[in-house]
C-alpha cells in the first residue's frame, strides 16, 4: 500500500508555491477543536436530521455508518485535512454553525486546532517504514503513524515497540478515543458551513480519494502523492488562489474553479483536468509523462513541460 524507502526525501516545490508547507500549518493548532461530546456508547445522539445523522456515502454510492466524533470552530481561519490513505468528503452544507467531524474510525483520526491527519489504518499493516513527499517526512511502524522532523540528528531506529530518534522514543500521532467498530476502509466526512469564509488545504497520499461538493472564498490548496486522487462535484468560486500540485500518478479532476490565480502542477504520470472556469494568472508546468487540461479562459497562462513526454492541453 505504501512506496517504503530507507532514505526520506522531502519535496519541496509546493512550499515554495504557497509560501509555507502544509504540514507545519496542520500542526500549527490554529483554532480549538474538541471532541464531540453529543455521543452515546459511541453513536451519536441526533439534534437534527441534517447535523448529525450518522450515515456517510463513499463514492460508489456506498453507504457507511460513521461517528460524530468531533468540531471545529466557524471562526478558524483554514481548514487542513490530510489522510495516508482513505476516502474523504468535504461538504458544504448551509444551516450549520460549526464544522463537524464523521468518521467509520475516528482512532484513526487526529485533531489538532483545525486541522485533522489520518493517524492510524482501520486495517492496520504489519511492518515499517519511511515516507517522505510534500506532506512532510514520517515513519509508519505497526499501523501508527509518527511525525519525524525535518531534520534528524543522531540516528532513527524502528521496531515493533515504535520509533526512537537518536535512543529516544518518539510517541505516534493519536486519534480519537471515541469507541467505534472499525470496519471496511477508512472514511472520513466534513461537513463545513455554507458561511465558513476561510482556505480549505488538503494533503493526500497513498490511494486516498478525496471528494468535494462545492467551495467559495479563500484559497483552495491541494498536495496529492501516491495513487489516489481528488474530485469536485461543484464549483469552487471567489478564490483568491488555487494551487493543485500533483506528485504521483493519481487525478485531480474539478468541475469549474474561478480564482483571481490558478497553479497547476504535475510531476510524475499523473494528471489535472479543470473543465472550465476563469482566472486573471495562470500557471500549468509539468514534469514527466503527465497531463494538465486547463480553460482557455484563464489569462496571462504561462506553461512549461520541462521533461518527459507530458503535455498540457487549454480546453476550449
Amino acid at each position: 500500500m505504501f512506496s517504503i524507502t530507507k532514505r526520506a526525501v522531502l519535496f519541496t516545490a509546493l512550499t515554495a508555491l504557497i509560501g509555507a508547507s502544509l504540514v507545519p500549518a496542520a500542526l500549527a493548532g490554529k483554532g480549538e477543536s474538541k471532541v464531540d461530546s453529543n455521543k452515546k456508547d459511541g453513536v451519536s445522539v441526533k439534534k437534527d436530521d441534517d447535523a448529525s445523522s450518522n450515515t456517510g456515502t463513499t463514492s460508489s454510492g456506498e453507504k457507511v455508518e460513521t461517528i460524530r466524533f468531533a468540531t471545529m470552530p466557524l471562526n478558524s481561519s483554514e481548514i487542513v485535512v490530510v489522510s495516508e490513505n482513505a476516502r474523504v468528503s468535504v461538504k458544504r452544507i448551509a444551516g450549520l454553525s460549526e464544522i463537524l467531524l464523521f468518521s467509520n474510525c475516528p482512532r484513526d483520526w487526529s485533531i489538532q486546532g483545525s486541522a485533522v491527519r489520518q493517524a492510524g489504518f482501520s486495517q492496520p499493516h504489519k511492518g515499517t517504514g519511511l515516507m517522505a513527499d510534500a506532506l512532510g517526512s514520517r515513519a509508519i511502524v505497526q499501523g501508527k503513524i509518527y511525525l519525524l522532523p525535518q531534520q534528524i540528528k543522531g540516528g532513527i531506529k524502528m521496531n515493533q515497540e515504535g520509533v526512537f530518534i537518536n535512543g529516544e522514543k518518539i510517541e505516534p500521532l493519536k486519534g480519537s478515543d471515541i469507541p467505534c467498530n472499525c470496519t471496511g476502509e477508512d472514511f472520513l466526512e466534513v461537513r463545513v458551513p455554507e458561511s465558513f469564509t476561510g482556505d480549505l488545504k488538503i494533503g493526500s497520499a497513498g490511494k486516498s480519494n478525496i471528494e468535494l461538493s462545492n467551495w467559495k472564498n479563500g484559497s483552495f490548496i491541494c498536495s496529492l502523492s501516491g495513487s489516489g486522487s481528488i474530485s469536485s462535484s461543484g464549483k469552487l468560486d471567489a478564490l483568491e488562489k488555487a494551487v493543485i500540485d500533483n506528485r504521483g500518478r493519481g487525478s485531480a479532476e474539478f468541475t469549474e474553479i474561478v480564482a483571481k490565480a490558478v497553479v497547476a502542477n504535475v510531476n510524475g504520470d499523473g494528471s489535472v483536468l479543470i473543465k472550465k472556469g476563469s482566472a486573471e494568472m495562470s500557471n500549468a508546468t509539468v514534469q514527466g509523462n503527465g497531463k494538465i487540461s486547463i480553460p482557455a479562459k484563464y489569462k496571462n497562462l504561462k506553461q512549461s513541460v520541462t521533461s518527459g513526454t507530458g503535455s498540457i492541453e487549454v480546453l476550449p
